[in-house]
Protein backbone atom coordinates (compact mmCIF):
# COMPACT_ATOMS: atom_id res chain seq x y z
CA UNK A 1 0.00 0.00 0.00
CA UNK A 2 1.83 3.03 -1.00
CA UNK A 3 1.82 6.47 1.06
CA UNK A 4 -1.23 8.32 -0.11
CA UNK A 5 -3.07 5.00 0.83
CA UNK A 6 -2.11 4.19 4.14
CA UNK A 7 -3.13 8.39 4.87
CA UNK A 8 -6.66 7.84 3.59
CA UNK A 9 -7.50 4.73 5.51
CA UNK A 10 -8.36 6.42 8.48
CA UNK A 11 -10.81 8.79 6.50
CA UNK A 12 -12.11 6.17 4.89
CA UNK A 13 -12.69 3.68 7.85
CA UNK A 14 -13.99 7.06 10.13
CA UNK A 15 -16.65 7.04 7.53
CA UNK A 16 -17.24 3.72 7.07
CA UNK A 17 -17.73 3.58 11.10
CA UNK A 18 -20.12 7.05 10.50
CA UNK A 19 -22.05 4.98 8.35
CA UNK A 20 -22.85 1.88 10.35
CA UNK A 21 -24.12 3.88 13.38
CA UNK A 22 -26.45 6.41 11.30
CA UNK A 23 -27.96 3.12 9.46
CA UNK A 24 -26.85 4.67 5.96
CA UNK A 25 -27.75 2.45 3.17
CA UNK A 26 -24.47 3.74 1.43
CA UNK A 27 -22.02 0.89 0.98
CA UNK A 28 -18.28 0.89 1.49
CA UNK A 29 -15.92 -1.25 -0.64
CA UNK A 30 -12.36 -1.20 -0.65
CA UNK A 31 -9.96 -3.27 -3.02
CA UNK A 32 -6.48 -3.47 -3.27
CA UNK A 33 -4.91 -3.42 -6.73
CA UNK A 34 -2.04 -5.43 -5.82
CA UNK A 35 -4.07 -8.28 -4.34
CA UNK A 36 -5.18 -10.27 -6.88
CA UNK A 37 -5.59 -10.66 -10.87
CA UNK A 38 -9.26 -10.09 -10.03
CA UNK A 39 -8.51 -6.88 -8.25
CA UNK A 40 -6.02 -6.09 -10.97
CA UNK A 41 -8.86 -6.05 -13.60
CA UNK A 42 -11.01 -3.97 -11.74
CA UNK A 43 -8.56 -1.50 -11.45
CA UNK A 44 -8.32 -1.86 -15.31
CA UNK A 45 -12.08 -1.87 -15.53
CA UNK A 46 -12.97 1.35 -14.22
CA UNK A 47 -9.45 3.21 -15.38
CA UNK A 48 -7.96 3.30 -12.50
CA UNK A 49 -4.39 5.63 -12.68
CA UNK A 50 -3.34 6.28 -9.59
CA UNK A 51 -4.07 5.40 -6.04
CA UNK A 52 -5.70 5.97 -3.93
CA UNK A 53 -8.79 6.82 -6.16
CA UNK A 54 -12.00 6.65 -4.81
CA UNK A 55 -15.14 6.25 -6.93
CA UNK A 56 -18.69 6.96 -5.83
CA UNK A 57 -21.59 5.05 -7.32
CA UNK A 58 -25.62 5.85 -7.38
CA UNK A 59 -27.76 2.71 -8.85
CA UNK A 60 -24.92 1.28 -9.77
CA UNK A 61 -23.57 4.00 -11.90
CA UNK A 62 -20.62 5.93 -11.09
CA UNK A 63 -21.18 9.54 -10.89
CA UNK A 64 -17.62 10.73 -8.98
CA UNK A 65 -14.17 10.33 -9.06
CA UNK A 66 -11.56 11.57 -6.08
CA UNK A 67 -7.58 10.77 -7.27
CA UNK A 68 -4.98 11.25 -4.32
CA UNK A 69 -6.11 11.95 -0.82
CA UNK A 70 -7.72 15.40 -0.84
CA UNK A 71 -9.26 15.40 2.46
CA UNK A 72 -11.27 18.17 2.24
CA UNK A 73 -12.80 17.53 -0.70
CA UNK A 74 -13.46 13.20 0.23
CA UNK A 75 -15.28 14.58 3.50
CA UNK A 76 -17.07 16.97 1.54
CA UNK A 77 -18.29 14.17 -0.98
CA UNK A 78 -18.92 11.97 1.43
CA UNK A 79 -20.98 14.22 3.56
CA UNK A 80 -23.53 14.17 0.56
CA UNK A 81 -23.82 10.60 0.81
CA UNK A 82 -24.24 10.25 4.15
CA UNK A 83 -25.87 12.92 5.82
CA UNK A 84 -29.28 12.32 7.15
CA UNK A 85 -32.37 14.48 6.20
CA UNK A 86 -31.95 18.20 8.06
CA UNK A 87 -33.90 18.25 10.50
CA UNK A 88 -35.29 21.60 9.74
CA UNK A 89 -36.93 19.72 7.08
CA UNK A 90 -39.49 17.51 9.90
CA UNK A 91 -40.81 21.28 10.43
CA UNK A 92 -43.78 22.02 9.46
CA UNK A 93 -44.55 25.86 7.83
CA UNK A 94 -48.11 25.63 5.86
CA UNK A 95 -46.74 28.44 3.35
CA UNK A 96 -43.71 26.07 2.32
CA UNK A 97 -46.03 22.90 2.62
CA UNK A 98 -48.00 24.18 -0.02
CA UNK A 99 -45.37 25.15 -2.36
CA UNK A 100 -43.75 21.70 -2.18
CA UNK A 101 -40.61 21.08 -4.29
CA UNK A 102 -41.97 20.79 -7.55
CA UNK A 103 -38.95 22.38 -9.43
CA UNK A 104 -39.56 26.00 -11.10
CA UNK A 105 -39.41 25.17 -15.33
CA UNK A 106 -38.51 26.82 -18.19
CA UNK A 107 -40.47 25.78 -21.17
CA UNK A 108 -41.05 28.27 -23.50
CA UNK A 109 -39.61 27.80 -26.76
CA UNK A 110 -38.23 30.42 -28.52
CA UNK A 111 -37.92 31.40 -32.31
CA UNK A 112 -35.93 28.57 -33.32
CA UNK A 113 -35.47 30.15 -37.44
CA UNK A 114 -33.64 33.03 -34.86
CA UNK A 115 -32.13 30.71 -32.63
CA UNK A 116 -30.32 28.70 -35.85
CA UNK A 117 -29.73 32.10 -37.32
CA UNK A 118 -27.25 33.16 -34.72
CA UNK A 119 -26.25 30.45 -34.79
CA UNK A 120 -25.01 30.34 -38.47
CA UNK A 121 -24.02 33.65 -38.00
CA UNK A 122 -21.29 32.61 -34.50
CA UNK A 123 -20.18 29.70 -36.47
CA UNK A 124 -19.49 31.90 -40.08
CA UNK A 125 -17.58 34.11 -38.01
CA UNK A 126 -15.03 31.49 -36.34
CA UNK A 127 -11.77 31.67 -38.50
CA UNK A 128 -9.99 28.86 -36.72
CA UNK A 129 -10.91 25.70 -35.84
CA UNK A 130 -9.40 23.48 -33.26
CA UNK A 131 -10.56 19.85 -33.37
CA UNK A 132 -10.81 18.40 -30.06
CA UNK A 133 -8.71 15.09 -29.48
CA UNK A 134 -12.22 13.44 -28.39
CA UNK A 135 -14.03 14.08 -31.11
CA UNK A 136 -11.98 15.41 -34.09
CA UNK A 137 -14.85 17.51 -35.80
CA UNK A 138 -14.36 20.18 -38.62
CA UNK A 139 -16.36 23.01 -38.63
CA UNK A 140 -18.29 21.55 -41.14
CA UNK A 141 -18.72 18.38 -39.48
CA UNK A 142 -19.91 20.39 -36.16
CA UNK A 143 -22.32 22.38 -38.94
CA UNK A 144 -23.97 19.15 -40.14
CA UNK A 145 -24.63 17.53 -36.97
CA UNK A 146 -26.06 20.51 -35.80
CA UNK A 147 -28.59 21.58 -38.30
CA UNK A 148 -29.15 18.21 -39.47
CA UNK A 149 -29.38 16.28 -36.33
CA UNK A 150 -29.98 18.49 -33.34
CA UNK A 151 -32.04 21.50 -34.42
CA UNK A 152 -34.70 19.49 -36.31
CA UNK A 153 -34.63 17.30 -33.50
CA UNK A 154 -35.66 19.94 -31.16
CA UNK A 155 -37.91 21.18 -33.61
CA UNK A 156 -39.52 17.93 -33.47
CA UNK A 157 -40.39 17.74 -30.02
CA UNK A 158 -41.36 20.92 -29.73
CA UNK A 159 -44.27 20.66 -32.11
CA UNK A 160 -45.43 16.97 -31.19
CA UNK A 161 -44.08 15.79 -34.42
CA UNK A 162 -42.93 12.36 -34.69
CA UNK A 163 -39.07 11.82 -33.03
CA UNK A 164 -36.56 9.99 -34.59
CA UNK A 165 -36.83 6.23 -33.09
CA UNK A 166 -32.90 6.04 -32.38
CA UNK A 167 -31.60 9.76 -32.12
CA UNK A 168 -27.51 10.09 -32.25
CA UNK A 169 -27.12 11.69 -28.86
CA UNK A 170 -23.59 10.78 -29.13
CA UNK A 171 -23.57 13.18 -31.83
CA UNK A 172 -24.95 16.03 -29.50
CA UNK A 173 -22.02 15.75 -27.27
CA UNK A 174 -19.17 15.81 -29.98
CA UNK A 175 -20.97 18.63 -31.36
CA UNK A 176 -21.60 20.74 -27.97
CA UNK A 177 -17.91 19.99 -27.15
CA UNK A 178 -16.58 21.22 -30.54
CA UNK A 179 -18.49 24.06 -30.32
CA UNK A 180 -17.28 24.73 -26.45
CA UNK A 181 -13.96 24.69 -27.48
CA UNK A 182 -13.84 26.75 -30.62
CA UNK A 183 -16.41 29.86 -29.54
CA UNK A 184 -16.18 32.44 -27.10
CA UNK A 185 -19.07 31.80 -23.85
CA UNK A 186 -20.83 34.96 -24.75
CA UNK A 187 -21.65 33.37 -28.67
CA UNK A 188 -22.29 29.86 -26.66
CA UNK A 189 -25.82 31.09 -25.41
CA UNK A 190 -28.29 29.47 -28.61
CA UNK A 191 -26.82 26.31 -28.08
CA UNK A 192 -27.42 26.77 -24.38
CA UNK A 193 -30.82 27.24 -25.36
CA UNK A 194 -31.48 24.70 -27.66
CA UNK A 195 -29.96 21.93 -24.50
CA UNK A 196 -32.49 24.23 -22.53
CA UNK A 197 -35.50 22.94 -24.29
CA UNK A 198 -34.38 19.47 -25.59
CA UNK A 199 -33.64 18.79 -21.86
CA UNK A 200 -37.53 18.95 -21.17
CA UNK A 201 -37.59 15.40 -23.30
CA UNK A 202 -37.34 12.47 -21.25
CA UNK A 203 -34.82 10.36 -23.75
CA UNK A 204 -32.29 13.31 -23.44
CA UNK A 205 -32.29 14.20 -20.02
CA UNK A 206 -31.99 10.18 -19.44
CA UNK A 207 -29.15 10.27 -21.82
CA UNK A 208 -27.42 13.24 -19.96
CA UNK A 209 -27.72 11.49 -16.56
CA UNK A 210 -25.30 8.70 -18.25
CA UNK A 211 -23.06 10.83 -19.34
CA UNK A 212 -19.78 11.37 -16.49
CA UNK A 213 -18.24 14.73 -15.80
CA UNK A 214 -17.45 17.04 -18.96
CA UNK A 215 -19.18 13.96 -21.29
CA UNK A 216 -22.21 15.32 -20.19
CA UNK A 217 -23.06 18.75 -22.08
CA UNK A 218 -24.89 20.25 -19.25
CA UNK A 219 -22.06 19.84 -17.22
CA UNK A 220 -19.64 21.01 -19.66
CA UNK A 221 -21.49 23.89 -20.38
CA UNK A 222 -21.86 24.61 -16.68
CA UNK A 223 -17.72 24.94 -16.64
CA UNK A 224 -17.71 27.54 -19.08
CA UNK A 225 -19.78 30.19 -17.01
CA UNK A 226 -17.39 32.63 -14.63
CA UNK A 227 -18.18 36.12 -12.99
CA UNK A 228 -17.08 38.11 -16.45
CA UNK A 229 -19.86 35.86 -18.73
CA UNK A 230 -22.62 37.78 -20.67
CA UNK A 231 -26.08 38.61 -19.64
CA UNK A 232 -27.69 36.15 -22.13
CA UNK A 233 -25.21 32.95 -21.26
CA UNK A 234 -25.67 33.65 -18.00
CA UNK A 235 -29.54 33.55 -18.34
CA UNK A 236 -30.03 30.37 -20.94
CA UNK A 237 -27.29 28.41 -18.48
CA UNK A 238 -29.08 29.50 -15.27
CA UNK A 239 -32.23 28.21 -16.84
CA UNK A 240 -31.05 25.22 -18.11
CA UNK A 241 -29.63 24.14 -15.44
CA UNK A 242 -33.19 24.55 -13.66
CA UNK A 243 -34.82 22.69 -16.48
CA UNK A 244 -31.96 19.49 -16.37
CA UNK A 245 -32.65 19.07 -12.09
CA UNK A 246 -36.08 18.74 -12.20
CA UNK A 247 -34.95 15.44 -13.91
CA UNK A 248 -34.09 13.04 -10.81
CA UNK A 249 -31.16 11.59 -12.07
CA UNK A 250 -29.27 13.99 -14.14
CA UNK A 251 -30.22 16.31 -11.19
CA UNK A 252 -28.60 14.01 -8.72
CA UNK A 253 -25.64 13.69 -11.62
CA UNK A 254 -24.75 16.97 -11.50
CA UNK A 255 -25.27 17.64 -7.26
CA UNK A 256 -22.64 14.96 -6.69
CA UNK A 257 -20.21 15.60 -10.36
CA UNK A 258 -20.53 19.30 -10.51
CA UNK A 259 -21.56 20.96 -6.88
CA UNK A 260 -18.26 23.05 -7.22
CA UNK A 261 -19.20 24.88 -9.92
CA UNK A 262 -22.90 24.83 -9.28
CA UNK A 263 -22.05 26.89 -6.09
CA UNK A 264 -19.71 29.21 -7.89
CA UNK A 265 -22.11 29.81 -10.43
CA UNK A 266 -25.05 30.39 -7.79
CA UNK A 267 -22.57 32.63 -5.49
CA UNK A 268 -22.22 35.44 -8.18
CA UNK A 269 -25.88 35.33 -10.24
CA UNK A 270 -27.40 35.80 -7.06
CA UNK A 271 -25.91 38.80 -6.31
CA UNK A 272 -26.38 40.25 -10.06
CA UNK A 273 -27.19 43.54 -10.79
CA UNK A 274 -29.57 42.20 -13.61
CA UNK A 275 -32.54 41.25 -12.05
CA UNK A 276 -33.42 38.80 -14.72
CA UNK A 277 -30.58 36.97 -13.81
CA UNK A 278 -31.19 37.11 -10.02
CA UNK A 279 -34.27 35.28 -10.80
CA UNK A 280 -32.74 32.54 -12.19
CA UNK A 281 -30.27 32.06 -10.03
CA UNK A 282 -33.35 31.77 -6.99
CA UNK A 283 -35.16 28.80 -9.05
CA UNK A 284 -31.84 27.42 -9.80
CA UNK A 285 -30.89 27.40 -6.41
CA UNK A 286 -35.05 26.37 -5.09
CA UNK A 287 -34.39 23.48 -7.41
CA UNK A 288 -30.58 21.95 -6.37
CA UNK A 289 -32.84 22.25 -3.16
CA UNK A 290 -35.79 20.32 -4.21
CA UNK A 291 -33.43 17.62 -5.91
CA UNK A 292 -31.37 17.22 -2.91
CA UNK A 293 -33.63 16.83 -0.37
CA UNK A 294 -36.15 14.70 -2.76
CA UNK A 295 -32.54 12.63 -3.01
CA UNK A 296 -32.04 12.84 0.44
CA UNK A 297 -35.47 12.02 1.69
CA UNK A 298 -35.55 8.72 -1.02
CA UNK A 299 -32.42 7.07 0.84
CA UNK A 300 -33.85 7.89 3.96
CA UNK A 301 -37.44 5.93 3.48
CA UNK A 302 -35.18 3.03 1.64
CA UNK A 303 -32.86 3.13 5.05
CA UNK A 304 -35.92 2.63 7.49
CA UNK A 305 -37.80 0.04 5.55
CA UNK A 306 -34.40 -1.99 5.40
CA UNK A 307 -34.69 -1.88 8.98
CA UNK A 308 -37.71 -2.71 9.08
Amino acid sequence: MCHLSRKAQPLFEEFAHDKNSNSSPVAFVQVDLNASYGAAAIGIEFGIRATPTFLFFVGGMKVYEIQGCDVQQLRMQLSMFLHPVHPHLSLSFPALDLLGLKSILFDKVPDLAAVSAKLRSFLDSATTWFQPFDTSLSKADTIGILFGTVIPYVEAFTTSRCLPPHPLFDLWHDATTSMSWNMPEDQLFPLVDLWRIALRNEKVSSWCADRNGLDSPPVLLLSKACERSSKKFLLTLLRMLSNALSNRALGWKILLSAHNNLAVLLEHTLVHEDTNVRKSASSLAFNAFGASARAQNRESMQGRRRRS
